[in-house]
């Protein structure tokens, strides 16, 4: 994958998560805020009404009081107080139910089921509440534990908070609907800021590929001064730098093969003299003179080849450059060329002569 596209689909799940997680967190915070508000509402009004229905029962603590243990009798007391009386709120009739130390129910204006669960709270604490779901709604309902008179008794109330759970389920469908929104705004503000920042990764590419192509390196521009501005302006260096190397390489290329096309002709010449001065010896009758001049050529050109060759040896592994030169005439330098190749050139019916001004040459003898 290009790296256009991991920074494209990084930056995009990155903005997804976080949007995702920030707003659910911030919803579920509302809801629970809300929620707990709901439960001290409830724990508030619970108490209202225990402390209501005691100042009710208090004209009937005596008669209670005179029914002794007789658990029946205290049950039917407390019905018939409780079915003459009704409570009221700014939301309408309470829901209610009061129980005795048993868990059975005395007097209940709605229904109320046996919660276990919220019966083992308030064994811990004085109060507690549950929510009860039933269908698509949803019903907090609180158990607190009172006395009356030495009697021991629970009263319960129901409050419906259905629409605290709706406007949760509304508000995480609002915002699946927004971030839906945010995944087609931010692919595009993102592709387009993500293409500004690869930019010049990808000029920087396309120079690199031309150096490698073997195209005149053209400076990239410098678009910024951050971390991708100064990496151009290195990379603009180091081309700068690779190209002035590649010249002097090329030259010593050139230099070099040169200097072989010189050697190879330098060594020519003395090869040409012993073969053919070699050959000489071999074919022909000659006299004795003429063996000893030969061998005497044959003799002076293995020395020359001789001394090149060490000059050759210090010129590439002792890399020795301070040869000592000398000046001679001319005219004797062209002498030793004319003694080295007239016996040759004449055996093959070539005039050799040299015609030249006194003048000196310096130059390196071998």
């Amino acid at each position: 994958m290009k790296f256009f596209w991991k920074l494209y689909f990084s930056i995009m799940t990155i903005t997804l998560i976080c949007f995702s997680v920030g707003g659910t967190m911030l919803i579920q915070t509302s809801f629970n805020n809300s929620f707990d508000r709901e439960v001290e509402s409830i724990y508030q009004e619970n108490d209202i009404l225990v402390n209501s229905l005691t100042l009710e029962l208090y004209p009937y603590l005596e008669e209670l009081a005179l029914k002794g243990d007789s658990t029946q009798e205290r049950t039917d007391l407390l019905q018939n107080v409780f079915c003459n009386m009704s409570v009221e709120t700014f939301r309408g009739n309470v829901s209610f139910c009061v129980r005795d130390e048993n868990g059975n129910v005395i007097y209940q204006n709605d229904v109320f089921d046996n919660q276990p669960k919220l019966f083992e709270k308030v064994f811990q604490n004085e109060r507690g509440s549950i929510v009860l779901k039933d269908k698509n709604h949803y019903k907090l309902q609180a158990l607190r534990c009172f006395s009356l008179n030495e009697t021991k008794l629970y009263f319960e109330n129901v409050r419906d908070i259905s629409e605290l759970f709706l406007n949760r389920e509304s508000q995480f469908k609002t915002l699946f609907y927004y971030t839906l929104i945010l995944v087609v705004a931010s692919a595009i503000v993102i592709f387009i800021v993500t293409r500004w920042l690869v930019y010049p990764i990808k000029k920087l590419s396309k120079a690199t590929k031309g150096i490698a192509d073997g195209q005149v390196f053209v400076p990239v521009t410098v678009s910024s001064e951050d971390e991708i501005g100064q990496l151009t302006k290195d990379f603009n260096t180091m081309a700068k730098r690779l190209e002035i190397t590649m010249k002097e390489l090329h030259e010593a290329v050139e230099r070099q093969e040169m200097f072989v096309g010189n050697f190879a002709h330098e060594l020519k010449t003395p090869l040409t003299s012993i073969i053919g001065y070699g050959d000489m010896l071999r074919s022909k009758r000659l006299s004795e003179e003429e063996i000893i001049t030969y061998s005497h050529l044959i003799v002076e050109e293995g020395k020359r080849l001789e001394s090149m060759s060490m000059k050759l040896l210090d010129l590439i592994v002792l890399k020795k450059q301070d040869f000592k030169m000398y000046r001679i005439s001319a005219e004797i330098f062209f002498q030793k060329i004319e003694d080295t190749v007239d016996l040759l050139m004449k055996e093959n019916q070539i005039h050799f002569s040299v015609r030249l001004n006194q003048v000196n040459c310096i130059l390196n003898l071998i």
